[in-house]
């Protein structure tokens, strides 16, 4: 299955809004002269290189609207930045700092079973205390739930940690869930993601999603190429505006 014409249209319309709005904001905009670096890299090279660069923080906080179009058709419900709330007991949030602490500093790999198993084992109702926290991307589908935090392609430890603890507190307040980490491509021309601030944490294919194996689990076999054609028809409809904007 991959995206319908609807879902195309979609992200096209996104896309082609964004990538305008950018190309007529830097058209009047007043404070592009960099001469020393003109003089290194051309004028042309400076406004395309602060025009990219400008894009990819963009698609930084897009990832997750794209996502939820990718789900649309697949899952029952589907929610961005999903406020989720329940209880954590004082076993559990001492477990979960334990993970985190072992994964970073001892030789140990992650398992997300054994530790979802080990979370729920330390429930106690006696010393629980309620919680909350933003994931964001949530998708049901009959009584199956599933919980993903997107970041980006590379990721620093901090960030990592930080997105593993709320995974794992999911798992606490929510009981036996799918969770994941989501990487929307994979920045390594070899075939693996190696990024080693992330595979401390995270194990590929089990709660480490990148790229293809992301889009493909929320739209279907054949969506990560899909995408990429969308992606493709976007950059050939407005690379006439941006060979005069340059």
């Amino acid at each position: 299955m991959t995206l319908t014409e609807s879902q195309e249209a979609k992200i096209k319309s996104i896309l082609r809004e964004k990538l305008i709005g950018k190309l007529e904001e830097y058209k009047e905009a007043n404070d592009m002269n960099k001469p020393f670096y003109f003089k290194l890299f051309s004028k042309k090279n400076v406004y395309l290189g602060s025009l990219l660069h400008s894009t990819y923080t963009w698609f930084g906080s897009q990832w997750e609207y794209l996502a939820e179009i990718v789900a649309e058709d697949n899952y029952d419900i589907i929610e961005r930045r999903k406020t989720i709330s329940g209880n954590v007991s004082d076993q559990q949030r001492i477990f979960i700092d334990n993970i985190l602490d072992d994964l970073d500093y001892k030789d140990i790999s992650p398992n997300i079973d054994v530790e979802k198993k080990e979370i729920l084992k330390n429930s106690s109702p006696a010393s629980n205390t309620s919680d909350s926290q933003q994931i964001d991307l949530y998708l049901k589908k009959g009584e199956n739930e599933y919980f993903f935090e997107i970041k980006s392609a590379k990721p620093n430890k901090n960030e990592v940690k930080a997105a593993k603890r709320d995974l794992l507190k999911t798992v606490a307040m929510k009981g036996n869930v799918n969770v994941f980490l989501a990487i929307p491509y994979n920045p390594y021309f070899d075939e693996e993601y190696n990024r080693w601030t992330v595979k401390k944490f995270v194990k590929e294919n089990e709660e480490l999603l990148v790229g293809d194996s992301f889009w493909n689990y929320l739209g279907g076999e054949g969506t990560y190429l899909n995408m990429l054609e969308v992606f493709e028809d976007i950059g050939d409809e407005i690379r006439e505006k941006l060979n005069d904007f340059i």
